[in-house]
């Protein structure tokens, strides 16, 4: 990861800039690995300096207004390093387990801005091809990054499943940071920051996706008709109806929930980027009924409408209510126009760049800006009037490149500077997004749209022909995660697993000798399922000092595994006093279990509960966790007796607070190896 990373990367407030480090990641490996375990292992993030650069946002009306200026945050490399080791880390885990619903296009892999536009253009052009009325509302949230609440992002971490060494670990990244401001040469004193998140850090996009999560998933699974879609910051609230007024009523109505969402997090939707679309089939008037010129909003910081737009600007394409695609067409085309030209100051016919940096230029400037956004316009009826404008402006390029005369015929210059016809770059492009959507997770929004569709008020078995399905392919290979940059189990540095990794023969010897031989300060819990046919199932725990035993008792559950689990926890409760504690897995299925478990949301086990209590109790002493091959029969006789007087016992199974610390015993770590780097 850090070999990717770019050496002009600006650097923090030290200086030591990624060259450096490299030349020290080379020199001193381990160093660098203990100091970033050590950091995610006490849940503290030491870089929190920054220096703040405002930069004006082009094409601003008024640049005395805040928000017309963006900060970015330049952090030390350092830290960096460490939070994109994190930030790949939570976004391997977000796809492997879907945290991140589906409705998110941002800061996550294998999404893009034409992807949220396009499925926007697939529900808009089915309902009008389903007779049907579309109404859109766009909006941004206002000063997203600066005002993230940092105890409800660690909340949300928290109930997603995540390592609470992790969660101390962002707790610590976002509050207490102290900022120097730049702008224009002038540097300010230092201001202390505990609030919000830096805009330009690494892990930045991927915390402010999952804050938004639960919004995303209560309104995946209780709207219909009507649906969210974000990207980062930026939402599309879409809904249809048979009529204007149902349709406009839909998503003023979600568009209020979200903001009474919003507030209630501490962010606000920004009035000045709302925009109102409609779009609707040629029906008469007196069936879908008059269009709807403006809609009233009701924010908790005030009531203002939001006017009837025909032309909407979304993620950099501007989106026409009746789908004509000319007026982007000649946005791009004059932004290429226009970034010709000022290359152009650069030299003359004579001076200037050679062939090999235009043809860097043509293929990193002018071709991406030229087919942005081309498969929502691919099956466009007016497909070759678009296309010949963006022929045009290439023409003018490929001129410029091979500083011929402007009356110079371009098919001779298309085959001696080797750049094809733009007709044929379109098509390419088109079967290229076509394997791009072959290559998607099966959970990804664009896969299943076609067939699954929650804001969908028109029959899916209709399948109305839209740019997506146009270039939906028919097949889809097989997808597979790439695997986790680290161990994907639970695990810990205080438990010695003998269940999943195969024992030698001193482990063994060790086994039978503190079996026979228990020390008198040691202490024993023997965990073991109940001979009960049918649910609920029953387990049953015995927990030994030395030979004498100081705590028993079962447990039941719907499932076998959920109740070994159970007696687990549940035999963890005992106030243990010692600094060595052996647990005895007899039974293969929990052996198996226990180090298999998921650090994310599993129902079945009740993973989170399990996992917070186990790593609660190791933080508090230090635990060896054992395996013991003896079947039931190969025990002594009175632990066998004990076995049977617990069988009828009946004990509801919970996960149980861990016992109390005590001050003798020695600290311990509590992160799971999951984090090591």
């Amino acid at each position: 990861m850090l070999a990717k990373t770019s050496n002009k990367s600006a650097p923090g407030s030290s200086g030591i800039n990624y060259k450096l480090l490299k030349w020290a990641f080379a020199s001193c490996l381990d160093q660098f690995l203990k100091i970033f375990n050590a950091t995610i292992s006490f849940g503290y993030h030491p870089w929190k300096e920054a220096i703040v650069v405002v930069l004006p946002k082009p094409n601003k009306p008024d640049y005395s207004l805040p928000k017309a200026y963006c900060p970015i945050s330049l952090l030390e490399c350092c830290g960096k390093l460490l939070k994109k080791i994190i930030a790949k880390c939570i976004l391997v885990d977000a796809h492997t387990h879907n945290i991140l619903p589906p409705t998110q296009f941002g800061s996550c892999d294998y999404h893009s801005a034409v992807d949220a536009t396009m499925c926007l253009v697939h529900n808009a052009q089915a309902a009008v091809k389903s007779k049907l009325i579309a109404s859109v509302i766009l909006f941004d949230i206002q000063g997203f990054f600066d005002n993230i609440n940092i105890e409800r992002m660690v909340a949300i971490l928290t109930n997603l499943g995540f390592a609470p060494s992790l969660c101390l670990w962002v707790r610590s990244f976002l509050s207490d940071r102290q900022v120097w401001l730049s702008f224009n040469g002038f540097k300010s004193d230092p201001i202390h920051i505990s609030h919000g998140m830096p805009q330009g850090s690494p892990l930045s996009p991927i915390l402010s996706a999952l804050f938004t999560s639960p919004l995303l998933k209560l309104i995946n699974s209780t709207w219909s008709r009507c649906g969210l879609n974000m990207f980062v910051d930026d939402g599309v609230i879409f809904g249809c109806g048979p009529s204007h007024k149902i349709s406009s009523n839909l998503v003023r109505t979600g568009f209020d929930f979200i903001l009474e969402w919003l507030s209630r997090s501490g962010l606000q939707a920004d009035p000045d980027k709302m925009e109102f679309i409609t779009f609707y089939p040629k029906r008469p008037e007196y069936l879908v009924g008059p269009p709807i010129m403006a809609i009233t909003v009701d924010d908790p910081f005030g009531r203002y409408p939001v006017k009837h737009s025909e032309i909407v600007h979304y993620l950099g394409i501007f989106i026409h209510h009746k789908f004509q695609w000319s007026h982007h067409i000649k946005i791009m085309a004059n932004q290429v126009w226009s970034t010709v030209h000022a290359l152009s100051i650069l030299g003359n016919s004579v001076r200037g760049l050679d062939y090999a940096n235009w043809r860097w230029v043509f293929h990193a400037l002018i071709v991406p800006v030229l087919s942005y956004s081309f498969p929502l316009f691919s099956s466009d009826p007016h497909i070759k009037g678009l296309t010949n404008t963006l022929q045009i402006a290439q023409n003018d390029v490929v001129r410029k490149m091979s500083r011929c005369f402007k009356t110079t015929p371009i098919t001779p210059l298309h085959y001696i500077i080797a750049i094809p016809p733009f007709s044929h770059t379109l098509k390419k492009l088109t079967t290229t997004f076509t394997l791009h959507l072959q290559r998607l997770p099966p959970s990804c929004l664009l896969h299943t749209l076609p067939y699954i569709n929650s804001s969908a008020a028109w029959h899916l078995s209709l399948s109305p022909v839209t740019p997506l399905t146009c270039v939906f392919p028919h097949a889809f290979p097989q997808f597979t995660y790439p695997s986790h940059p680290s161990q994907s189990n639970w695990s810990h540095p205080q438990v010695q697993d003998y269940c999943t990794i195969r024992p030698t023969v001193e482990t063994k010897k060790y086994t039978k000798t503190i079996i026979s031989q228990p020390p008198c300060d040691t202490f024993h819990v023997f965990i073991n399922p109940l001979t009960i046919p049918s649910p609920p199932f029953a387990a049953a725990f015995l927990v030994f000092r030395g030979e004498r035993l100081v705590h028993s008792g079962t447990t039941k559950d719907s499932s076998r595994s959920r109740a070994l689990l159970s007696a687990l926890a549940a035999g963890l409760t005992y106030n243990f006093y010692s600094n060595h504690i052996c647990i005895f897995l007899l039974d293969c299925l929990l052996s198996s279990t226990i180090f298999c478990l998921s650090k994310h949301m599993d129902f079945h086990f009740h993973t989170p509960s399990l996992i917070s209590f186990l790593l609660l109790f190791l933080q508090m002493s230090s635990t060896v966790l054992t395996s013991l091959d003896t079947p039931l029969s190969g025990l002594v006789y009175r632990e066998r007796q004990l076995w049977m007087t617990l069988r009828n016992r009946n004990n509801k199974p919970s996960f149980p607070c861990p016992p109390p610390p005590y001050s003798h015993l020695r600290s311990t770590s509590f992160m799971t190896s999951k984090w090591n780097t």
